[in-house]
């Protein structure tokens, strides 16, 4: 198996370890020196990104993830897919995000992922003021679009 394809394997498997709630198993993929940049912010080294997956773990009571597109170029890789999984108030959710990964020595040593936050404040919004809310700035975002 070419590097390609073991990064393309790497990714996959952190993919399933994110799924199955396994923070040991998540951090295995990461150098100890590794970056993290999120919507949430940026995260170094290997305590930091810890806490990162542990608060991820409790916003979502059930993960999953649809690959859309796999890309890698030496070691690089595009990551984009469909997250799909429930809230821990149980409200379902669907959004799409991107992850950009740069490996070293078989490790991730920095991870870029960003996702759609407004389709997920859309989707988890509660109470009517909530939704309501989330709703204005995303129709004002989307003003003019849709004619």
């Amino acid at each position: 198996m070419g590097a390609e394809e073991e990064i393309k394997e790497s990714l996959r498997n952190l993919h399933e370890a994110i799924m199955e709630k396994d923070l040991n198993k998540v951090m295995d993929f990461f150098a100890e020196d590794a970056k993290l940049v999120t919507n949430e912010g940026t995260f170094e080294g290997e305590e930091e990104i810890k806490k990162y997956w542990r608060w991820m773990d409790d916003q979502f009571s059930e993960i999953k993830f649809e690959e859309t597109e796999l890309l890698v170029q030496g070691n690089k890789a595009a990551h984009e897919f469909v997250q799909k999984g429930k809230t821990v108030e149980e409200e379902d959710v669907e959004f799409p995000g991107i992850v950009i990964a740069e490996f070293s020595d078989g490790k991730i040593q920095e991870f870029r992922v960003y996702y759609d936050r407004l389709a997920l404040a859309q989707q988890a919004a509660e109470g009517w003021i909530g939704k309501r809310m989330v709703n204005s700035v995303v129709g004002r975002m989307e003003e003019g679009l849709k004619e």
